[in-house]
């Protein structure tokens, strides 16, 4: 189907990411035959054979749309975790982990609860129809019981050195994770865990999460965030 096509080459050329829509990529194939064809470039041979692999490589790659639904080299949106990964996530044991967390059913039941607390926020809000919401209505919060006396966290949008159960809370159940555990997968978009903590994300377009930037800035920390630099092994 893709004629042996070089998509990569292909994208960069356009100026465009696998994960573009139909339309911005027609739209930059178009601005790129501009420039090549020969009647409106003056130029020779050499551009009129370059037009020519420009339309086989976009034919491929929009005939692999039409039949797949993604451009090729678009991550594949599934709820089903791929072969080889894990498809629960177990928090890492270390400082800010929950307490015995190698309970399956503490874990599941902890995860209840938070949903449970989501929810009836959520019905309260919507009962709520002749007062205007103030700016953190929508918020949950959702008390950290790694250890007595952690912090109560107001959960909205993921923040840096947030616990496993405050992603969830926020992102929801992940469809699995890579090997180490520690970067748990949601569709094109990704979180990383490591020593009981969020170090890193990225929000894909296709698939955004819960966030305020596709990747995390310097503001997008819980107060005192300093990321660990040892943990126990697994964490």
């Amino acid at each position: 189907m893709n004629d042996g096509a070089d998509f990569l080459a292909l994208y960069k050329e356009l100026g465009v990411d696998p994960e573009c829509d139909t339309d911005t990529f027609k739209r930059a194939y178009r601005r790129r035959v501009s420039g090549l064809h020969p009647d409106r470039a003056g130029s020779g041979n050499g551009d009129e054979e370059k037009l020519k692999k420009l339309n086989r490589a976009c034919s491929a790659a929009l005939e692999f749309h039409r039949v797949h639904g993604r451009f090729p080299g678009t991550a594949v949106k599934s709820t089903v975790a791929p072969a080889g990964v894990r498809s629960e996530v177990v928090p890492a044991v270390g400082e800010d982990a929950i307490d015995d967390a190698d309970s399956p059913m503490r874990w599941r039941a902890l995860l209840w609860l938070g949903l449970g607390v989501a929810l009836t926020a959520l019905v309260l809000s919507a009962s709520d129809d002749d007062h205007p919401a103030s700016p953190t209505a929508s918020a949950v919060s959702i008390p950290d019981v790694a250890r007595p006396g952690a912090r109560t966290t107001e959960i909205a949008v993921l923040k840096l050195g947030m616990t496993p159960r405050e992603v969830i809370a926020v992102t929801g159940q992940p469809f699995g994770s890579d090997a180490s555990g520690q970067q748990w997968l949601y569709g094109a978009s990704w979180v990383r865990v490591a020593c009981g903590q969020l170090v890193d994300w990225y929000s894909s377009p296709s698939r955004p999460l819960n966030v305020a930037h596709e990747r995390p800035g310097p503001d997008d920390t819980v107060p005192g965030f300093r990321p660990r630099r040892h943990c126990p092994p697994g964490g």
